[in-house]
């Protein structure tokens, strides 16, 4: 067992990759005395087309990843890990983003029965004809719930309007179309191909023992064997161009929303660690639009909106940065936008302050079981090792490296949504 110090944290992480290949991370603290573990698949939303072993690609439809999951958890037609649950008082769920599936137990409890658990629901799926046509009217609802949400259907025009064919514009859940399509066959491939010890891992954070815990993990797993694949995943490549520079819609809001999106090429920013360079684009628009910026300030001050709120999302060989704006003064709040980000400037003090909330922010993630398995998470998503010098690689960080990212970007790249309210 591999132990993982975080320089300057006094943290650290255990590593077991186990007979298998299934990759263990295990973070034991007595800070609190719940428990949190959680099995994800690097498999998600995004893999649109694939091939294993050099053979033909298969094209995946799109919400299968979804519907999988569904499946993988699935407790209506398993009454006694429902019953289990209960008994345990555990928080069991489940969720699927554009990279990954993720199956999830919360309690305080008999860990070591919580993760029996939930590697029995993982490793002994049941797909049939029957529960998969029952599956998809829950989901086909589920669709529908989100489609009738008007943030929903404002966030699919917002990327419909910046790419072309981007994986983002697909939904999780897929669309009633799609869901329809989905069938037990598609489904047992795509669980077969990706659901292996190699592409799987096991993060349990909180109060547990760990030397009962890699000892489970252990015994386990002999009975699941090596399933490894080699698999290609068939990328769809996107152009720099934005669709739909401006666009009008009606929405049934009560007040106006302005939506400015910015489509960010990753290679334009010359940073080469990728956690640095995200950690880059969050100080940028962080001091930019925060509601202690420059900007948030001088139009609280001139009335022009009553809300600002901005996000940044991983789109592949891109980044989606969007700046989202609740107004009852449009036309005068997209002009100022224009202007104030034609050539954007952060001053060295907001950018010294910014790095420390960072750093402080990074230190206080270890106060949070969740966080801590987030973190580990999107490690292994984006570099598939555990970044354990984030401390050290923060304190690197400086002025001039953060202008040349300024620099970088290319602020005419932007699609602006004007959303009315609806009459």
């Amino acid at each position: 067992m591999k132990k993982i110090v975080f320089n300057n944290l006094d943290e650290y992480v255990y590593e077991e990759k186990l007979s298998n290949g299934v990759r263990v991370y295990l973070y034991p603290t007595d800070k609190t005395k719940n428990f949190y573990m959680t099995v994800s698949v690097k498999y998600g939303g995004k893999i649109k087309e694939y091939s294993v072993n050099g053979k033909k690609s298969h094209k995946i439809i799109p919400g299968t990843a979804h519907f999988l999951e569904h499946k993988v958890m699935n407790f209506t037609s398993r009454k006694t890990a429902s019953n289990k649950i209960n008994e345990l008082g555990l928080y069991a769920n489940a969720y699927t983003s554009f990279d990954i599936t993720n199956y999830n137990m919360y309690g305080s409890k008999d860990p070591i029965a919580s993760l029996k658990l939930l590697l029995d629901l993982f490793y002994n799926i049941n797909i049939t004809e029957e529960n998969v046509k029952s599956e998809k009217g829950i989901i086909s609802e589920e669709f529908k719930m989100y489609n009738d949400n008007p943030n929903f259907r404002i966030n699919k025009q917002i990327v419909n309007n910046v790419f072309k064919n981007s994986y983002l514009k697909d939904i999780l859940v897929g669309d009633l179309t799609q869901i329809n399509k989905i069938n037990v066959k598609e489904l047992i491939k795509v669980y077969n191909d990706f659901y292996t010890t190699n592409n799987t891992f096991i993060i349990i954070t909180g109060n547990f023992n760990l030397e009962e815990t890699i000892k489970f993990l252990k015994d386990y797993m002999k009975d699941i064997k090596s399933s490894k694949k080699d698999i290609k995943i068939i990328k769809q490549r996107e152009s720099k161009e934005i669709v739909n520079k401006y666009m009008e819609i009606e929405e049934s809001i009560s007040i106006p929303r302005v939506i400015y999106s910015l489509k960010i090429k990753k290679n334009d920013i010359k940073i080469s660690n990728k956690i640095l360079k995200r950690f880059y684009l969050n100080f940028i628009f962080s001091s930019l639009f925060s509601n202690t910026s420059d900007i948030y300030e001088n139009y609280k001050n001139k009335s022009l909106m009553y809300s600002m709120s901005y996000d940044i999302t991983d789109a592949g060989s891109y980044y989606l940065m969007n700046l989202k704006m609740i107004t009852d003064r449009p036309d005068e709040l997209i002009k100022n936008i224009k202007k104030d980000l034609n050539k954007p400037f952060i001053n060295k003090a907001t950018f010294l302050r910014k790095k420390k909330m960072f750093l402080n922010n990074l230190i206080l993630n270890f106060e949070n079981i969740e966080d801590v398995e987030d973190m580990i998470s999107n490690h292994i998503i984006r570099v598939n090792h555990i970044i354990n010098n984030l401390y050290d690689l923060l304190k690197e960080m400086n002025y001039v490296d953060m202008k040349k990212v300024v620099n970088s970007i290319n602020f005419d790249n932007y699609s602006i949504l004007k959303v009315n309210v609806k009459k």
